[in-house]
């Protein structure tokens, strides 16, 4: 084997001890669950609770975990494989939601074992959220998106506010729910998805997710080290300083004071005080992007992304 192709063959291998390298010389402590995937990357992740989880990615891939993150099951979906599966969510062990490219919405009512076709849109598909078992949302291309009544059995097409792609959404009660995109996009509903306004964000920067904890607080990330954060329920944003100038991917706040952000070069913000400070907690591979975020608590979560990437919290 020549230098090429031995070094090629181990980049895998260097990445994930690169990877460990770097967590076991930090302060927060961090534990990388599974080697690096160059050809596949996770965008989605929801814990129902302490011991069971889920999390979604390229190629329709799939996997559960049953004891709270340390093993990680496959699941076959039956969904075609050239589906970028973007969000999952679940009610309980038993029924949940997945959503993707191609307008990909699936359901389960066994755990993941089986997965049922709901409905096609069509369009690409970039996130999910509900609220309770009734409320719920998704968004994606062309400014699309859907809400539904019932648990996701069937869903409803908003009429449209933006054309922009969207790629994210927060809901909070029956009624309130915001979604996040392109050029700074930031539409709101006050009457549980059937109508949407535009707010003021502030920027023409790329919003890649959302994160509201009331009906007043909330927090949106995006390109360049965005953080806008309200108290008012969207009326007016303000922006938040970290220090950071990353791609920030997801956003995470369990209350109004504690919050976690993760995004591109693997960067991990942390903050206790609703974000008038951030700290950067970990930075672990500058070729490796994290994409989602889910805390179990104010102290420990997981984060997935690129190159198969899955980071246990702490």
């Amino acid at each position: 084997m020549d230098n090429w192709a031995m070094t090629h063959s181990l980049r895998p291998i260097l990445l994930v001890l690169g990877v460990l390298a770097i967590l076991l010389s930090c302060a927060f402590a961090a534990e990388v669950l599974q080697e690096a995937d160059l050809a596949h990357s996770w965008h989605g992740l929801f814990f129902v609770d302490a011991k069971m989880g889920f999390m979604v990615g390229d190629g329709a891939r799939m996997r559960r975990t049953d004891d709270g993150g340390k093993a990680w099951v496959e699941l076959k979906s039956g969904i075609p494989s050239e589906v970028r599966l973007t969000g999952v969510w679940f009610f309980d062990r038993a029924n949940g939601l997945v959503c993707g490219e191609l307008g990909t919405l699936y359901s389960t009512a066994d755990g993941g074992k089986t997965w049922s076709r709901i409905q096609v849109f069509g369009a690409e598909l970039q996130d999910m959220a509900f609220c309770g078992r009734r409320i719920g949302y998704a968004v994606g291309l062309s400014g699309r998106v859907l809400w539904t009544h019932d648990g996701g059995a069937s869903w409803t097409e908003a009429r449209r506010r933006t054309s922009r792609l969207l790629l994210g959404v927060s809901c909070i009660g029956e009624k309130l729910a915001w979604a996040v995109g392109l050029g700074g996009t930031i539409l709101h509903t006050s009457d549980g998805g059937r109508t949407w306004d535009l707010q003021d964000s502030g920027t023409a920067s790329i919003l890649l997710d959302v994160c509201f904890v009331d009906a007043s607080n909330g927090w949106t990330v995006g390109m360049a080290g965005v953080i806008l954060h309200t108290s008012d329920g969207g009326k007016t944003w303000v922006r938040q300083q970290s220090g950071a100038r990353h791609e920030l991917n997801g956003v995470y706040f369990v209350n109004r004071d504690v919050g976690f952000i993760v995004g591109q070069e693997s960067i991990f913000l942390r903050t206790t005080d609703g974000g008038q400070t951030w700290q950067k907690v970990i930075l672990i591979d500058k070729d490796t992007w994290l994409h989602s975020i889910f805390m179990l608590n104010a102290e420990s979560g997981f984060s997935c992304g690129k190159n198969g990437i899955l980071v246990s919290l702490p």
